[in-house]
């Protein structure tokens, strides 16, 4: 299979005051195209900067990571869905979604007609011309996944994106995520301290272990999507994860 992304003995330490603690690793992984890797973990083990490193917001400091070049040979795609939104306040929601294109020079036209075709993905067209004040927090985290979706990149990065919603929303809003993904064969690299969530959308499931952050299990997960949160099979994942999780808290 073909792969997105690839990670080699990835280390980061921070320092401060001159102190230093190592957050990060050796931690070796690869991400497959077209799927979802839910990367779980207590807080503090290194999921956000394990993210922060593929993104490319922070230098490792050791360690390698190779992703592929787009189609269009501009280098590598990659868009990260932030905890928060994120989304600009001055502009509409269209134009937060236009955003990408318009840094990458693309004609209104083609801008707002594909910014239009994401919105719809993701349930919210009506709200185009709204402002991010006034819409609630599980559409603004909508507006934002359309904003990473618009310019197709090659691998979608997602740190704990529904965290901070109700229960109800953030449930929605997963199976939103495993809607599109089936509909365009996205890559994705999921962070979440939520073991039901980890199961409900990966097709394999990383369990990173307390500081300096290390693979504690992989596993893929055997269950067909869309997944049935009540079923046998999916009750299983979640008391074998949570018994693997329970060990690192």
């Amino acid at each position: 299979m073909e792969i997105a992304l690839q990670a080699r003995r990835l280390r980061k330490r921070y320092r401060k005051e001159g102190a230093g603690f190592d957050a990060l690793g050796p931690v070796s992984l690869d991400v497959r195209k077209g799927e979802i890797l839910a990367v779980l973990g207590p807080t503090g083990c290194g999921k956000t900067t394990l993210l922060r490193l593929i993104a490319g917001l922070e230098k490792p400091d050791g360690g390698e990571i190779a992703i592929p070049p787009s189609p269009s040979g501009e280098g590598p795609s990659v868009a990260l869905v932030f905890q928060q939104g994120a989304l600009f306040p001055w502009m509409t929601t269209l134009r937060n979604v236009e955003f990408p294109l318009k840094a990458r020079r693309a004609s209104s036209g083609n801008r707002r007609k594909r910014a239009m075709e994401v919105l719809e993905m993701v349930g919210i067209s009506e709200f185009a011309h709204s402002y991010p004040y006034q819409l609630s927090g599980g559409m603004q985290q909508r507006a934002a996944l359309a904003r990473s979706l618009v310019y197709d990149p090659g691998l979608l990065l997602m740190d704990e994106p529904f965290g901070s919603l109700d229960a109800k929303t953030s449930q929605h809003l997963q199976e939103k995520t495993a809607e599109i993904q089936r509909r365009t064969g996205a890559t994705i690299v999921f962070v979440t301290h939520d073991i039901e969530e980890a199961v409900f959308l990966g097709h394999r499931v990383l369990v990173l272990g307390h500081r300096p952050g290390r693979i504690e299990r992989e596993e893929a997960i055997d269950l067909n999507h869309p997944r049935d949160r009540l079923s046998e099979g999916f009750t299983r994942w979640l008391l074998s994860l949570r018994s693997t999780f329970e060990r690192l808290v």
